[in-house]
């Protein structure tokens, strides 16, 4: 063996001592933080004496250096045990920190401890006590509720997010809350799933988009063959049996796949109906792409009712759209109807499907309107927060918000949701929802 070799293996195993050394110090750093956050910062055997030894040291710092230091700093550990304790080890921090402040007025003998100094300790605890009942209810500590509404938020903000689609497909959407707030009771769930038109008729469908579709009344067509056909989902054992193979690029297959939105509306507004809005969300997302697309409406409906709550109903949008021929279907709970841009033509018109509001009926039958998108064609989907206002009749809020699709959309669609809803509806007490669908 040759002093070269022997250097680089000492060489290889002094760096390996170092990869051990360095690993075994970065997992006692993880058991540190993780013993900090599961045991000591969530447990008032260990909280409880540090605070009361920091209000201690509050109250030898006020004795020891009077001009500096003033009785009225216990308030914060107080306000950090309202943030990390329960009730119990709130109540006897407060009690600390009581014999501390008679302590501190007992040795300053005539100066005492002024009564603002006194009212800011008592009036951060009774805040703090008040908040912490609230919490009691909810059966969590500190701030552990906030973490869970967070959680929730994003898991509300995941159900939304579109699949990756086609190239030539494309969707923006915009949600605001009435006030500004983080939670809203209209919510878009989406699903990239395999077909959900009749197997037999796509091959027509798709010679109907790309030779017919200049011929006037080519979408009704389309729509009667749709009426005389079962969907592939409830005939079919194998659904996957019509997708085709992925092919070696990174692009998604287009063909066999179906798009599936769904716009609901809350009854309510801002954070009253958030947390309706998150149940549903959860709910109504483990049925989409789930179940046939013709029974989504009927099955969140059925789940509704049995929810029996005093305001209990929502409206609803279900949109299928048939990536391979850009034939979509599209059913309606009570939602207002949804706007189409033809690009032969450059205008927008609306479609509507009649459907009772979800909630209210216990056997509700929700019938489709149907068409078919060619390139350069776009859906708008939207809540009544855009278009109602008080006073105000619908149709106008219709025309609204088309003319402002009209100008606002003409540079192109990317971004568009939100331009739309700072046009034509930017404060409004009301929750706001808009998507907007096109293919290129």
């Amino acid at each position: 063996m040759t002093a070269d070799s022997g250097n680089g293996q000492s060489g290889r195993r002094t760096a390996t001592k170092r990869r051990r050394r360095f690993a075994g110090g970065r997992l006692a750093e993880g058991r540190t933080g993780r013993w900090l956050t599961d045991h000591a910062m969530a447990s008032d055997l260990y909280l409880l004496p540090a605070l009361g030894m920091v209000a201690v040291g509050f109250g030898m710092l006020t004795v020891a250096f009077p001009e500096a230091w003033t009785p009225a700093m216990l308030a914060l550990p107080v306000l950090a045990g309202g943030l990390l304790m329960k009730l119990r080890g709130q109540l006897l921090l407060l009690v600390i920190c009581i014999a501390v402040l008679m302590a501190v007025s007992w040795h300053r003998e005539r100066a005492g401890v002024a009564f603002g100094s006194a009212l800011a300790v008592f009036a951060t605890a009774a805040l703090v006590i008040l908040t912490s009942r609230s919490r009691l209810r909810l059966g969590v500590q500190g701030t552990r509720g906030e973490a869970m509404l967070l959680d929730l938020r994003e898991r509300l903000r995941a159900q939304g997010l579109v699949p990756r689609l086609p190239a030539d497909w494309h969707v923006d959407m915009a949600i605001r809350s009435a006030g500004g707030q983080s939670f809203a009771g209209d919510f878009l769930i989406a699903a990239l799933s395999h077909p959900a038109f009749p197997a037999q008729r796509r091959p027509e469908l798709a010679a109907t988009a790309i030779g017919t579709s200049s011929m006037p009344g080519a979408s009704g067509a389309a729509s009667q063959i749709a009426g005389s056909a079962q969907t592939a989902v409830a005939s079919d054992p194998d659904p996957g049996s019509h997708a085709a193979p992925a092919p070696d690029s990174d692009e998604p297959p287009t063909q066999g796949q179906t798009l599936e939105l769904g716009l609901v509306d809350v009854s309510g507004k801002g954070l009253a109906a958030g947390t309706r809005a998150l149940l549903l969300s959860g709910a109504f997302g483990g049925l989409l792409g789930t179940v046939p697309s013709r029974d989504f409406l009927a099955a969140a409906n059925k789940y509704l009712l049995r929810q029996d709550w005093d305001e209990g109903f929502a409206t609803a949008v279900h949109l299928v759209v048939e990536l391979e021929t850009g034939h979509y279907r599209f059913h309606s709970a009570g939602h207002p109807p949804i706007a189409r841009l033809t690009a032969k033509t450059g205008r927008w018109s609306t479609e509507e499907a009649e459907g009772p509001l979800l909630g209210i009926l216990d056997d509700a039958e929700f019938p489709a309107t149907e068409g078919c998108l060619d390139r350069g064609d776009a859906l708008l989907l939207f809540t009544d927060g855009l278009v109602e206002r008080p006073g105000r009749d619908l149709d106008e809020g219709l025309d609204r918000l088309l003319g402002a699709a009209e100008t606002r959309l003409t540079t192109g669609f990317t971004g568009g949701a939100d331009r739309l809803i700072n046009e034509v509806a930017p404060n409004v007490k009301d929750d706001r929802a808009l998507v907007v669908v096109w293919r290129t």
